[in-house]
């Protein structure tokens, strides 16, 4: 008898789940910053949703910290290479590869990068810096190409108008939607795989 591979199940509260986002945006003035933290996309990406003006903080927290880092990127891939959103390399901030529209926009939350916390502070997001944020870390290289460093997190940065809680509803709802249909289609492909197994 061909033995089943254990199915996946949806999570149990996911309306509740989705009611209670909803809930949230409902009374929740969109004056300040909702953090959605790790989908079922993946651990290491989360979701941002600020209002126009605000300080943002894209958490970024490094495991197993030695105590010392050859280089800190944050970057978005929708910007030129080689130009950051941040970079502290050889034991200082560079300014010269830093794109124009972050220079004296950006900080780290904690300067001395205690147990391994390299979190950035955006400082009055506007429209322009919606969009996907990813944070890298260098070890033991000096080498700043971004295919040889290690990606640590990414986040997604969505700036809506001050007070449009409607906004902030429906991109609530659409990022539980999307994790709804993440977990639809992998219960979807460990039921096939079971149903394969049988007709062997």
């Amino acid at each position: 008898v061909a033995s089943l591979a254990k199915p996946a199940t949806l999570p149990a509260d996911m309306l509740a789940v989705m009611l209670a986002k909803a809930a949230v945006a409902m009374v929740t003035p969109v004056t300040s910053v909702l953090y959605v933290v790790g989908t079922s996309r993946s651990p290491f990406f989360s979701t941002i949703i600020s209002a126009v003006g605000q300080n943002v903080t894209l958490p970024c927290q490094v495991l197993n910290y030695s105590g010392t880092f050859d280089a800190v990127m944050w970057n978005r891939p929708d910007l030129e290479k080689n130009h950051y959103v941040f970079l502290f390399k050889d034991g200082h901030i560079n300014p010269e590869d830093q794109h124009d529209i972050y220079k004296n926009r950006v900080e780290l939350k904690d300067r001395t990068m205690k147990d391994g916390d390299v979190s950035l502070i955006v400082k009055e997001v506007t429209f322009n810096d919606s969009g996907i944020f990813q944070c890298f870390i260098q070890r033991e290289t000096n080498n700043t190409d971004t295919d040889n460093n290690e990606l640590i997190t990414s986040i997604s940065l969505s700036v809506v108008p001050p007070g449009q809680r409607r906004t902030l509803l429906l991109l609530l709802l659409l990022l539980t939607l999307r994790d709804t249909l993440e977990s639809l289609l992998t219960l979807l492909s460990s039921t096939l795989e079971n149903i394969l197994m049988l007709d062997l």
